[in-house]
């Protein structure tokens, strides 16, 4: 057997090995350590038998379908899918898809035990709205319902910017609901946009202030936990604070990065973590803890963003930043971040906290594709019959039978319940006999048979 290895217009090496290949399948010995030495290959283990394997096929992207494909805009962001452009109006909606499988970093906020989005988010689609059409202040924005997110049910998102006004300013609205349904939209959160030119940047020169007091955060995010207040890997990301009278310093740090965010809900979200240093050993905080909620169902130990004024974004992007919080009148903050260079990032005016009712948390129950599959219990109106056309029989065929024999027709017979004790199969054969017995009496056709069961429903 003959085989040539080297043929004009074909790589050397390569012909040499299909030249070994093609003797090695026609009964040679080949040593192929000979050949692969050097090359840093190994043997692996074959399968023991036919349907052993491995996979290695990549799991199907998490990504959102084509917005061009459907006529629509990209919004190249991570929370937003498309954008709609109305013909009949200025204006603009951006719309997206929500879940804790999309998005599973989401899953790592919870509240009182409920998966909610971050009210960091609706901050961060209201600026990505307003990027949309050239407003780059956020005047105001107010929450208005929570936006609970159950399991790996996908929630539909609309950010919607309406016309201007003679000022300029436009009004933005979050919208939800189940994707799917067919139910009404929530109105999750409703604010101000304007039109706004970039203040002068303010550097943070000196990090940390020099008499700021340092403040261990080791071991506060499971003391929160035990205070309703559960946040995963994804938010975690205080790693230093300072306090200086009713300032709070703060350092903090994403785990994965912020690419396609204007400010990451969860880097803004751990900015307020720091907040929660100084009252996370409180009795306020302990009594939320136990469950004791104030006026409407409020936890008094748990404080979520309610309201946001004067939101300003300097930079995009950032997957760190130094952050100080002065403190204000009651439950009001004033923020601004910093990236590591002490240059801005986001500034807020003003924001309020305010208690949130557990009660308002609850994820609604999802809707059913297929009503077959759900058990409902339907009135049925009791026959109109007089007392006197009534029997009482046991479970016992004999007393069926003497009521056959006896000749009475009475309206409606009912079987007696049977008192709770007894092996269930016989209670439950002496019945099915009972009604076979009856079916079998054409002399009842016109009679009604009532089974009576006790403690069959919890």
């Amino acid at each position: 057997m003959a085989l040539g290895t080297l043929r004009r217009d074909e790589d050397d090496r390569a012909r040499l090995l299909t030249s070994l290949a093609q003797a090695y399948v026609h009964g040679v010995d080949v040593d192929w350590s000979v050949w692969f030495e050097g090359l840093g290959a190994r043997r692996v283990e074959l399968p023991t038998y036919a349907f052993e394997h491995q996979r290695y096929w990549l799991d199907a992207g998490r990504g959102t379908a084509d917005a061009v494909g459907l006529g629509l805009e990209s919004a190249g962001h991570p929370l937003l899918g498309a954008v709609v452009v109305p013909a009949s109006q200025d204006g603009v909606v951006l719309t997206g898809r929500l879940s804790s499988y999309t998005h599973p970093w989401l899953a790592d906020h919870t509240i009182g035990g409920s998966v909610l989005l971050p009210g960091t988010a609706f901050v961060e689609l209201a600026l990505r709205a307003g990027d949309e059409v050239g407003c780059g202040l956020l005047e105001e924005l107010t929450l208005e319902q929570p936006l609970v997110l159950s399991g790996d049910r996908s929630v539909a998102v609309q950010v919607t910017v309406e016309a201007p006004d003679e000022t300029g300013r436009r009004t933005v609205v979050v919208h939800s609901r189940p994707q799917g349904g067919d139910g009404a939209w929530d109105r999750n959160a409703t604010g101000v946009l304007a039109e706004a030119a970039a203040p002068p940047a303010e550097v943070l020169a000196v990090w940390p202030p020099a008499d700021a007091q340092p403040v261990p955060v080791d071991g506060l995010y499971e003391r929160l936990a035990d205070r309703g207040y559960g946040y995963g890997p994804a938010f975690r990301g205080l790693t230093a604070a300072w306090q200086q009278g009713n300032e709070v310093f703060a350092e903090l740090a994403l785990p994965d990065g912020a690419e396609g965010f204007g400010i990451h809900p969860a880097l803004l979200d751990a900015a307020l973590h720091a907040l929660l240093l100084e009252t996370a050993n409180t009795a306020d905080d302990e009594n939320g803890a136990n469950g004791e909620n104030g006026e409407n169902g409020e936890n008094p130990g748990l404080r979520v963003p309610f309201a946001w004024t004067g939101v300003r974004l300097h930079a995009v992007g950032a997957s760190a930043l130094r952050v100080r919080l002065s403190r204000e009148a009651g439950d009001t903050v004033r923020l601004a971040a910093y990236d590591t260079t002490g240059l801005p990032v986001v500034s807020v005016d003003v924001l309020r906290l305010q208690p949130i009712s557990t009660e308002r948390l609850a994820p609604a129950a999802p809707a059913r594709d297929n009503a077959l599959f759900e058990l409902r219990w339907t009135p049925v109106p009791a026959p109109q019959v007089a007392a006197t056309d009534i029997l009482t029989l046991d479970t016992d065929c004999a007393g069926l039978a003497e009521l056959i024999d006896s000749g009475v027709r009475p309206d409606g017979v009912v079987v007696a319940p049977v008192e709770p004790g007894g092996e269930v199969h016989a209670r439950l054969g002496a019945v099915l006999r009972l009604i076979q017995q009856w079916a079998d009496a054409p002399a009842l056709a016109d009679s009604r048979l009532l089974v009576v069961t006790r403690g069959s429903m919890a």
